[in-house]
């Protein structure tokens, strides 16, 4: 889950970012800037060796609370 924060119509691929670093994610759908999505997908190595997705499944998220998610990710971790 992440937010897009830069896209590339050339290459059909968007940067997202988590909140603890950005990947490239491969797609023939693109979301817009802001726009905070679910991205299910193969993991693969570009030519530059950096770490990228190709997409298999996109969700809007949008409705997604974070802040929420990460209270109980907390207390999960706690117990």
């Amino acid at each position: 889950v992440g937010t897009v924060v830069r896209k590339n119509t050339k290459k059909y691929s968007m940067i997202i970012d988590d909140g603890t670093g950005e990947i490239e994610v491969y797609s023939d759908a693109l979301f817009d800037i802001g726009d905070l999505i679910r991205v299910i997908g193969r993991v693969f190595k570009d030519e530059n060796m950096s770490l990228c997705i190709n997409a298999e499944v996109l969700q809007d998220f949008s409705g997604f609370d974070v802040a929420l998610y990460q209270k109980v990710r907390l207390m999960e971790g706690k117990s």
